[in-house]
C-alpha cells in the first residue's frame, strides 16, 4: 500500500496548484488502495470536486459510507456532497432515513425542506421546515423557506407567527440566522406590496450579513480593470461559426436576479439540453492557469502564450466535468455568475458556442439583489452603493465582450423574454442552431432540481409581475442610482 499520508498531502498540494494531472493520479491511488480513512474520505471527495473529477467524487463518498457507523455532522455533510455531485434523489432518501433515526435533530429536517424546495415538492418543503420550527423556532433559514415558497396573503398567518417569534431572533447571536429571518420578513412584506416595510427589513437583513462578509471593491475593480486592460489580442477575427453539442455547451451572461434562472430552466426544458446551472465550469478547469486565485489577480493569467499552453486542458478539464456531472449525451447551459469574467477565456476554449447575454431593467435588478438573501454569498449585495460598484464593474466587462465578440452574443432583454417568450426562444433558438420546441414554454413543469435564489419563482408559468417593481421604490434606491456609472433606462 501506498503512504496514504503523503499521497493525501500531494492531494491537497496539487489542487492548491492547479495541477489536475497530478490530483487525477493521487485520487487513482487512493481509490484503488481503498485505505480506511473514516471521516477523512469527505475530505478526498471535496478535492476531488475541486479538480472536477465528480466520478471520483462519488467512489470517494460511497468509501466514506462503508467504514462504520459515522457521526451525525459527517452524515449531514456526505448528503450535502451528494448533492453536489448531482445525486440530489439519492441524498434525499438517505437523508430521510437519518432523520428517522434522528427525530430531534432539526438539521436534518432543515436539509430536507430545503432539498424539497428545491425538486419543487413544496408541500413537503412545508411540512419538514414546520417540524424544524418545533425544535428550533428561531431559525432564520427555515423562516426564509416558508416565506420563499409560498406567496403571502392578507388572510395568512405567517407574518403574524414571524412578528410574534421577532424579538426572540433578534436576541440570538447568529447573524446569519438573523439575515435570513429578516430577508424573510421582507419577501412577506413585498408580497403585501408593503414595499417601504419590505425594504426596512431588507436593510435589517444586509447589516447583519455586512457583518460577516465583505465585499472587496478595490481589488474587483482593480482585477476588472486589469482583464480590459490587457485583452486587445482576444478579438473575434472572423463571424463565429456557432454550434451547440456535448463538446460545445450554451453559455449565459447576466446579473443576479436577472432573469437567468428562467432562462436557463426554458432552455433546459429542450429535448437536446441535458442539464445546467450554475457550477462554475470555467472557475474550476481553469485552476491550472489561475491557481485558485481570482481571475486578473495575476499577469501570467492573462499573459497569452500561458494562455495558448493551458487551452487544451481546460476543455479538457471543463468538458469532463460537465460530462461526470450531467452526462455526456446532451448540450449542457452554463450559467454560472462568474461567466462574465471569464468570457475571454470561454472564447478561447469554446470559439464555437454560443453565449446569451440576459439583461433586466436595472432598477428592478438591484431592487431584486438587495431583498434576496443569496445563500452563495454575492457580498456585494448588502450595500447599495456597492452594488452600484458591483454592477458598473460588470456592465463595463458586457460592453468591452459586445466590441470583441459580437457574432458569439445574442443580446435579449428580460421583459421581453416574459411579455413575448415564444417569438424570443423562436429567435433564440436560431442563433444556437437548435429547432424550438413547444416544451420550452412549459418550463414550470420541470422535475429537474433548482439551486438558485429563484428557485420558487421558475416552478411558475411565465408570468409579467416582476416588471416595474424598482420605479415603486425609486427614493429608496437612490444611492445605487447616485453611484451607478450607467443609465438607469437603458434596458427599459
Amino acid at each position: 500500500m501506498n503512504d496514504v499520508k503523503n499521497i493525501l498531502n500531494n492531494l491537497v498540494s496539487a489542487v492548491k496548484s492547479g495541477d489536475s494531472n497530478k490530483a487525477h493520479d493521487c485520487l487513482s491511488l487512493l481509490l484503488a488502495d481503498k485505505p480506511n480513512l473514516n471521516a477523512s474520505w469527505l475530505g478526498v471527495a471535496r478535492m476531488a470536486l475541486l479538480s472536477g473529477e465528480v466520478t471520483s467524487a462519488k467512489k470517494a463518498l460511497a468509501l466514506f459510507e462503508v467504514n462504520g457507523k459515522k457521526p451525525f455532522t459527517d452524515q449531514l455533510q456526505q448528503l450535502a456532497m451528494l448533492i453536489e455531485t448531482g445525486q440530489v434523489q439519492q441524498a434525499f432518501e438517505k437523508a430521510e432515513g437519518l432523520a428517522k433515526d434522528n427525530p430531534s435533530r432539526p438539521e436534518i429536517y432543515h436539509l430536507l425542506s430545503t432539498v424539497a424546495m428545491q425538486l419543487g415538492k413544496t408541500e413537503l418543503a412545508i411540512n419538514h421546515a414546520e417540524t424544524v420550527l418545533k425544535h428550533w423556532p428561531t431559525s432564520g433559514q427555515t423562516w426564509l423557506i416558508l416565506a420563499s415558497i409560498q406567496k403571502a396573503s392578507s388572510n395568512s398567518t405567517l407574518l403574524k407567527r414571524m412578528l410574534a417569534i421577532e424579538s426572540a431572533v433578534k436576541g440570538t447571536p447568529n447573524q446569519a440566522s438573523k439575515s435570513c429571518f429578516y430577508a424573510a420578513l421582507c419577501k412577506v412584506y413585498f408580497d403585501l406590496n408593503d414595499f417601504d416595510q419590505a425594504f426596512e427589513y431588507a436593510e435589517k437583513s444586509n447589516a447583519c450579513l455586512a457583518e460577516i462578509q465583505k465585499y472587496a471593491v478595490a481589488e474587483d475593480r482593480q482585477n476588472v480593470r486589469y482583464i480590459e486592460s490587457q485583452l486587445d489580442s482576444f478579438v473575434e477575427t472572423q463571424p463565429s461559426d456557432r454550434r451547440v453539442d456535448a463538446d460545445n455547451p450554451i453559455f449565459i451572461v447576466g446579473l443576479p436576479r436577472s432573469g437567468t434562472s428562467l432562462l436557463e430552466q426554458m432552455l433546459c426544458s429542450h429535448s437536446k439540453i441535458i442539464d445546467g446551472g450554475e457550477f462554475n465550469g470555467m472557475e474550476r478547469a481553469s485552476r491550472c492557469l489561475t491557481k485558485g486565485l481570482p481571475i486578473g489577480s495575476r499577469a501570467e493569467q492573462l499573459d497569452v502564450h500561458i494562455i495558448e499552453k493551458h487551452a487544451q486542458e481546460i476543455r479538457r478539464a471543463y468538458l469532463q466535468y460537465a460530462h461526470e456531472k450531467f452526462g455526456a449525451s446532451g448540450i449542457v447551459v452554463d450559467k454560472s455568475m462568474t461567466n462574465n469574467r471569464y468570457l475571454w477565456l470561454i472564447k478561447k476554449v469554446f470559439p464555437n458556442s454560443p453565449i446569451i447575454f440576459i439583461k433586466r431593467n436595472v432598477l428592478d435588478t438591484v431592487w431584486s439583489c438587495y431583498r434576496t438573501h443569496f445563500s452563495s454569498g454575492f457580498a456585494w449585495s448588502t450595500s447599495l452603493e456597492n452594488t452600484a460598484e458591483y454592477f458598473s464593474i460588470e456592465e463595463s466587462l458586457n460592453r468591452l465582450w459586445l466590441q470583441k465578440f459580437k457574432s458569439s452574443i445574442l443580446e435579449i432583454n428580460y421583459q421581453n423574454l416574459v411579455e413575448h417568450p415564444e417569438d424570443l426562444l423562436i429567435k433564440l433558438c436560431r442563433f444556437c442552431g437548435l429547432e424550438y420546441e413547444r416544451s420550452m414554454l412549459k418550463f414550470h413543469e420541470s422535475k429537474r432540481a433548482v439551486f438558485t435564489a429563484s428557485v420558487a419563482q421558475v416552478r411558475v408559468s411565465v408570468h409579467q409581475d416582476a416588471i416595474g417593481y424598482g420605479k415603486k421604490i425609486e427614493r429608496k434606491l437612490q444611492p445605487f442610482i447616485e453611484h451607478y456609472k450607467y443609465s438607469i433606462t437603458e434596458f427599459d
